[in-house]
Parts: structure tokens; sequence; C-alpha cells
């Protein structure tokens, strides 16, 4: 009982207990504690369910499945929208990569348009 208040202080209060039998006085060093408890996570997070990859990390929702095999490449079927964030390949887990493949792929685009010949 309790929820995730309750959980959370135990939680708190047992990881301070634990360095502070390999680092004395530890807990008299802390200044302040802001747990991000997954309730937390959702309401300022915008991380739906408390979920910060968005989805799960699992077989069927990685690589080309991820977020959906029709979005994996972070192209849209709206001309010039592309997806990136945890939601998408490879996942929030390695920083930075979704958006870096997200503007790879406008790049890509956009010098395949440019390169592309008249018709004119």
């Amino acid at each position: 009982a309790g929820g995730w208040p309750a959980a959370t202080q135990r939680f708190v209060d047992d990881a301070i207990a634990t360095v502070e039998t390999r680092a004395p006085g530890f807990a008299s060093s802390i200044v302040g504690i802001a747990p991000f408890t997954p309730d937390l996570m959702e309401a300022e997070g915008g991380w739906p369910g408390a979920h910060p990859m968005h989805l799960d990390i699992a077989l069927d929702q990685l690589g080309p499945f991820r977020p959906t095999r029709a979005l994996a490449d972070h192209r849209t079927p709206i001309a010039g929208l592309y997806l990136s964030g945890a939601g998408t390949s490879p996942s929030g887990g390695i920083a930075g990569t979704p958006g870096k493949l997200a503007a790879e792929a406008v790049i890509h685009d956009q010098t395949r348009k440019r390169s592309a010949p008249s018709r004119g």
C-alpha cells in the first residue's frame, strides 16, 4: 500500500543505507533528493506508461520494426515529415542515434531531389 510515494521512499532509504555501509558519512552529505518515479515520468516527462523508450526493447519492436515497419527508416507518408526520438530506431538507449539517422534520411532525400534530372 502507499503507491509510488511509499515505494520510492523505501527505495531511497535502502539505497542510502547501502551506500552508507561503504562510504560512512554519505547520508549526512546529501543536500536534496528528487526521485523521478514512474508516475512523474508519465506526468512530467511525457513518457506514456512511464516508458522512457516509448516501446519495449523486444525483438518485435527493434530495427526494421521500430516503431513500425512502414516508419522504421524515419520517413513518413507525409513528404518532408520525419520521425526521431526514443520510439524510433534504434531506440532512446543509444543517445543521439535516432536523431542522426533521421537527419541522414533528410539529407539523403534532399540530395536526391537536387540531383534528379529535370523533366522540362
